[in-house]
């Protein structure tokens, strides 16, 4: 029944990361039916690192805000704002053969009002219940949820996941082409150039982003660690030092980071939408990044990836960046990662040496 497939829908509304590394289903997807019509519905403001992207037809988005009010508060589908409904009632008329929706609860609430001839991952039924659809998604799905604690235990990658949705329309995608990828236009690479220019970074210069903010304060490795790390590779390599992040962070803790700093790193916080973030990511030697979105996109991106994890609050093999090139620092608590093996995974990185990941 696969080879009747014409119209796709994904729906992926998580943060943006998960969306980043959902990304090779859409190439999978085309290779597999290139002449189908692939969409993705994502949230804002993830929805943009997927406009360029060569395998999508079209991109819808919903406001981030919304989707997270309405699943916070127990609401239904009904208490959507008018502008969500238009675009419900405008993915209904595709009449989509497959929606994929891997793990949001309020997809499965869309996926039962788009009503697609097939279903995988996460639905609503007749009843008002959630329900699996897909043999190899409901088992991912079933340890994910953590039931008796087969999610600690089995400790699989989200990438991991995404490919086994796959595998339940008859597709089996090898390990090499399993990877993320984020693509950058003309006009945000030239926006790249242009931001850099202006702040006196030139070509030959080595060029070290910094992700200090993170969803929560206990994914935060300190300011201040952060601070003296950054002046260290500004003295031995003679960094420029890159920080991405949100306009709010950068009055807040990219400021208090900054402050006491005789030489100003380079502040793009607030400044750039998240193509432009990775644009100018893709400019960085390496990428030192607390467990964040921008950490992804870095990954997607190929740079090397320093991603500092604490225990508490995340299972590094679920979440840590995808590929070879990266090393993944973890300790109970992100906040007790020395600075020293920071130091010493940047030296290594910034050498030319292989990422090493450093699990407890």
């Amino acid at each position: 029944m696969w080879m009747e497939l014409k119209k796709i829908l994904v729906v992926n509304l998580d943060r943006i990361g998960d969306v980043v590394r959902s990304t090779f289903l859409f190439r999978v997807l085309k290779e597999r039916y290139p002449d189908c019509y692939l969409a993705c519905l994502a949230s804002s403001p993830a929805d943009i690192l997927l406009r360029n992207n060569p395998y999508l037809d079209d991109v819808f988005y919903m406001p981030h805000q919304e989707v997270r009010d309405i699943m916070k508060d127990a609401k239904t589908i009904l208490h959507m704002s008018f502008s969500a409904f238009r675009l419900f009632d405008a993915l209904r008329l595709h009449q989509f053969d497959l929606v994929v929706n891997p793990f949001s609860d309020f997809g499965a609430i869309a996926v039962r009002y788009l009503k697609p001839r097939y279903m995988l991952g996460r639905a609503m039924d007749k009843q008002g219940k959630f329900v699996v659809y897909g043999k190899e998604t409901a088992k991912f799905v079933y340890i994910m949820s953590n039931q008796r604690g087969l999610r600690s235990k089995f400790r699989y990658n989200f990438i991991d996941i995404y490919s086994r949705i796959l595998k339940d329309i008859g597709i089996s995608v090898e390990a090499k082409d399993i990877f993320p990828q984020v693509h950058i236009g003309p006009r945000d690479r030239q926006f790249a150039e242009n931001f850099l220019a202006d702040n006196k970074v030139k070509s030959t210069d080595v060029l070290v982003g910094f992700q200090i903010g993170a969803f929560s304060k206990d994914k935060m490795w300190p300011l201040e660690k952060f601070r003296k790390l950054a002046e260290i590779l500004q003295n031995e390599f003679h960094a420029q030092i890159l920080v991405t992040g949100s306009s709010y962070e950068a009055r807040t803790i990219i400021s208090d980071m900054t402050s006491s700093m005789t030489k100003k790193p380079i502040i793009a916080a607030g400044k750039t939408d998240l193509l432009q973030t990775a644009a100018l990511i893709n400019k960085c030697a390496l990428f030192i990044s607390n467990d964040t979105g921008p950490m992804h996109i870095a990954a997607a991106l190929d740079i090397p990836v320093i991603a500092l994890f604490g225990l508490l609050r995340t299972i590094p093999e679920e979440s840590r960046p995808w590929g070879l090139r990266h090393c993944v620092l973890v300790k109970e608590r992100v906040k007790d990662i020395p600075l020293d093996e920071v130091l010493s995974a940047a030296q290594n990185l910034l050498k030319g040496r292989a990422g090493v990941q450093n699990y407890l």
